[in-house]
């Protein structure tokens, strides 16, 4: 059981205070005696950037944000019911202080753990991403949004997150060490692959696929072809761009990405049976075909199926797997 805040006599003890011998006091003090003294404290650090981000507040940014200590103290107290798996009563507590406070960044956030917890991944995005909007700088919801994008095997999302967790933590902290783990990660098995590009490249690809969905195959092709000027190693583009091509009955390009993505993974199922789909029919047989079929399905080969040896992509998914 934590103890009570020596300052206060009240509230609970949680954050370790430089200016106080490194003993534990509660949120409520921490914010009411943080100042200059409190320089290298990561509670002083968050709250300094914040307001320098507001003094400093460009035309292009809207960011203002209500800072309340008591507001928070009673998330803590909400969450530690959880981290003591009292999960119904802290599940009741959280949405009593959302619906108290629905615009507070760590009511929202509070809210997007519990769906965690529910497993309801989409709906613990929805206040993740509220708490992001109304505190940019909210490093832990960021974490917890790439975690979430890690559990639904969506990689460009999750480096995403990470990359704007980077932007605002202090490179020495543990959760910049973290993003930096699995951004590098992806910057190795992408050929070495900016980042950025690597997260470009997935935008441009989840573009196309809708317009695979309406069989706008030229508009489709147009955008795997833009995501492969980004990052040329992402075995599924070339697969998806070669059905696109095939859809337009051009066979030697349609051949040309296949084999191109058989390049990266040999073991690459789809892209083997597709090759032998496209050069048992004529250009004409092949728009037939694609103007027949429903759509293009977004085959998640690594995901559903386990080929006998380990692709690039597989091999990167089992590395991270139990790493966070």
């Amino acid at each position: 059981m934590k103890k009570k805040c020596p300052i206060c006599k009240k509230g609970k003890s949680r954050r370790v205070c430089i200016i106080k011998d490194n003993e534990t006091i509660c949120s409520k003090c921490c914010a009411e005696i943080r100042g200059n003294s409190c320089v290298g404290c990561q509670h002083y650090s968050l709250n300094h950037q914040h307001e320098l981000l507001k003094v400093n507040k460009s035309s292009n940014s809207k960011f203002i944000a209500i800072l309340s200590p008591e507001i928070d103290e009673e998330v803590d107290l909400a969450l530690e019911l959880l981290e003591q798996n009292q999960f119904s009563v802290a599940e009741l507590k959280i949405k009593q202080l959302l619906e108290k406070y629905p615009t507070y960044h760590q009511t929202n956030y509070a809210m997007g753990v519990i769906e965690i917890q529910n497993k309801n991944f989409d709906e613990a995005l929805i206040y993740l991403n509220k708490a992001t909007d109304i505190y940019p700088i909210f490093s832990e919801a960021f974490y917890n949004k790439a975690i979430i994008y890690k559990k639904k095997e969506d990689l460009g999302m999750m480096a995403s997150e990470f990359l704007s967790l980077m932007k605002i933590e202090d490179s020495n902290s543990e959760l910049y060490q973290i993003a930096k783990k699995f951004t590098d990660m992806i910057v190795e098995t992408f050929g070495n692959v900016a980042i950025e590009e690597y997260i470009k490249s997935d935008e441009l690809c989840k573009r196309a696929f809708e317009y695979c969905d309406i069989k706008d195959y030229s508009k489709a092709k147009e955008y795997f072809e833009k995501s492969i000027v980004f990052c040329d190693k992402i075995i599924q583009t070339h697969g998806n761009l070669g059905l696109c091509c095939a859809a337009l009955g051009q066979k030697e390009k349609a051949l040309e990405h296949f084999n191109r993505s058989l390049e990266i993974d040999p073991q690459y199922e789809p892209s083997i049976i597709n090759k032998s789909l496209i050069n048992s029919r004529s250009p004409d047989e092949l728009k037939a075909y694609f103007r027949d079929i429903k759509k293009i399905e977004n085959i998640r080969y690594y995901k559903d199926y386990e080929p006998e040896k380990k692709s690039l992509m597989k091999r990167f998914l089992e590395k991270i797997k139990d790493s966070i």
